[in-house]
């Protein structure tokens, strides 16, 4: 497989220290969990981001890399080692790095990527400085990614807890202490359970599924990017759910792709996820997962 490797000028616009703009380029790639990638190396995911990016005029590569996981007991797993951290409430930490090896090839090829957390009860503020503290120094790293869902679920709120302004402010604050250009995303299907007027420096993503055809997938996500119309907005396709109708468009990761940007004015990136990546950017013979990194 060939890495496709992005212009110097690309990869200098990519990461917190040299982060875009609304005025430039988008991003089109891949959502991951750690999950999903047994042991598919790097090189898969760098190659499945460029060719779905390429579908869109201008776009950059993109990948939303899920680094915390929601555990049943409420707390978030980090796929890291907290080192010397006293650990937290509600956060456990892995043995070994499970990310490096993977940042550092889409560092490499000039990704632009959000590190997302599923924050359960931990502290979304503590959760974001574990994070860029670990890997703020990346390049490709743009920022950190709430997904809403599972912020403070539980049996009472199986949609999570609404994020308030005075919370995103926090949050946003929190991440751009490592630097002014990162920014922050906060990720739902319910526009009642983001901010209410709080926009700057915030992508909100939809990852609504379950529609009758890409027309309602469509004027769902019209609807999202009015409601954030003052703001940048982003999108998460390609679900089992939806099967059905996507599996019957040719190249359905690039259509899909190409119909959103063209329809959502101020859509600033899609990203297909993992669960059915492979069966539209099949994985070919490759070099061998990467080992995780023994660093505290």
């Amino acid at each position: 497989m060939t890495w496709k490797l992005v212009p110097a000028a690309v990869l200098l616009a990519a990461g917190c220290s040299h982060a875009r703009n609304t005025a430039a380029a988008p991003a089109a790639g891949v959502r991951v969990s750690m999950q999903s990638v047994k042991g598919k190396p790097p090189g898969y995911y760098v190659d499945a981001a460029s060719k779905i990016s390429s579908a869109v005029t201008r776009a950059v590569p993109g990948v939303v890399w899920i680094v915390g996981v929601y555990q049943d007991d409420g707390s978030c797993r980090l796929s890291f080692p907290g080192g010397a951290t006293v650990r937290p409430p509600h956060v456990l930490f892995s043995p070994a790095d499970l990310n490096e090896p993977y940042l550092r090839a889409f560092d490499a090829a000039g990704i632009e990527v959000w590190l997302q957390v599923e924050p359960g009860r931990a502290d979304p503020v503590r959760l974001i400085e574990l994070v860029m503290e670990r890997y703020s120094t990346y390049r490709c790293v743009k920022g950190v990614g709430i997904d809403v869902e599972w912020y403070m679920r539980s049996a009472d709120s199986p949609m999570g807890a609404p994020v308030s302004d005075a919370a995103a402010r926090q949050w946003l604050a929190a991440v751009r202490r490592s630097g002014p250009d990162c920014g922050l995303f906060l990720k739902h299907w319910r526009t009642d359970m983001l901010p209410a007027g709080e926009r700057t420096g915030i992508l909100f993503i939809d990852d609504s599924q379950g529609f009758r055809d890409m027309d309602a997938m469509l004027k769902e996500f019209k609807g999202w990017g009015a409601a954030f119309r003052t703001g940048e907005v982003a999108f998460q396709v390609g679900y089992p759910r939806d099967r059905d109708w996507w599996g019957k468009v040719s190249r359905p990761e690039r259509a899909v792709t190409r119909r959103i940007f063209d329809e959502i004015s101020n859509c600033a990136a899609v990203y297909w996820v993992d669960f059915t990546l492979e069966e539209v950017v099949p994985r070919t013979a490759d070099a061998p997962p990467p080992d995780a990194v023994e660093r505290p």
